[in-house]
């Protein structure tokens, strides 16, 4: 019998992923579905598989492998996700099982922040593309989760970088890179909340209006459907809010996305 997975924060599990995070999460696998018509792709850490099924049903894509480090992960996609065009590995993300130039498109979406060798990781899948072939990838922007700390916050992350820092380092291995933004943040409004959380700590009473103010954008969040797991599923991207969706990249001092999508083709005349 299968074992049941939870929800820990770190891997999307469908139906037990608040819906607010799964649809960021499905959102990138319906951007990258643009690409994969007809083409065979490898999902480097997929997870669950969610978003290979994503890509197979909506992208159209002609063969799909799906690799992670996770036993549990691999077990529950192929449980869940049986189609003759798609398989799921169990591997390292840094030593990929898979002879050179072998895919049209590698995508892979918040993988590189986890990784104690970010370079190795770009390098194998530089390596298992064909030449002329895409890389899709995405990673926290630091400007966002972490930009007042040198190590990351979140307990699951190794590394993250500023956008300037991630287009940089994969312009070391691909040509052509593109960047694109997912749940962009006003920075403005940010700053004033951070400003505001910490005046509500020292006025008198401040904590419990503090509090209030919380449980109201909760309750407005599940109005709104924004913890409804009972939505995922594989239309679900129809319902998606816009700021989830991929769209053009903005970074500048009142506007950066959480999130930072690249587009990288491997130059067609590298061997």
């Amino acid at each position: 019998m299968l074992k049941e997975l939870d929800f820990t924060g770190e891997r999307v599990i469908p139906g037990k992923t608040p819906n607010v995070l799964y649809q960021e999460h499905i959102s990138r696998y319906t951007f990258a579905s643009q690409f994969t018509n007809n083409k065979t792709v490898l999902d480097v850490a997929c997870g669950t598989g969610y978003g290979d099924w994503q890509m197979l049903k909506k992208g159209n894509a002609k063969k799909i492998m799906g690799i992670d480090i996770s036993k549990e992960a691999i077990n529950y996609a192929i449980d869940r996700y049986k189609d003759e065009k798609i398989s799921f590995v169990r591997a390292d993300a840094v030593d990929l099982p898979v002879s050179d130039g072998y895919f049209d498109v590698v995508v892979s979406f918040e993988t590189i922040e986890h990784l104690e060798e970010p370079r190795r990781f770009l390098s194998e899948c530089k390596r298992v593309l064909k030449n002329g072939g895409l890389f899709i990838c995405s990673s926290p922007n630091k400007k966002i989760y972490s930009p007042y700390s040198k190590k990351p916050l979140n307990p699951f992350h190794v590394m993250e970088f500023y956008p300037e820092q991630f287009f940089t380092l994969l312009n070391e291995y691909f040509s052509h890179v593109d960047l694109y933004g997912q749940c962009n943040i006003n920075l403005f409004k940010k700053t004033v909340f951070r400003y505001g959380r910490k005046l509500f700590s020292i006025i008198p009473n401040g904590d419990n209006v503090k509090n209030k103010i919380k449980n109201l954008m909760l309750s407005r969040k599940s109005l709104a459907g924004e913890n409804d797991i009972e939505s995922q599923g594989e239309n679900s991207e129809e319902t998606i809010d816009g700021n989830c969706k991929v769209s053009k990249f903005i970074n500048n001092q009142i506007t950066t996305p959480t999130y930072i999508i690249a587009v990288a083709r491997k130059n067609e005349k590298e061997i």
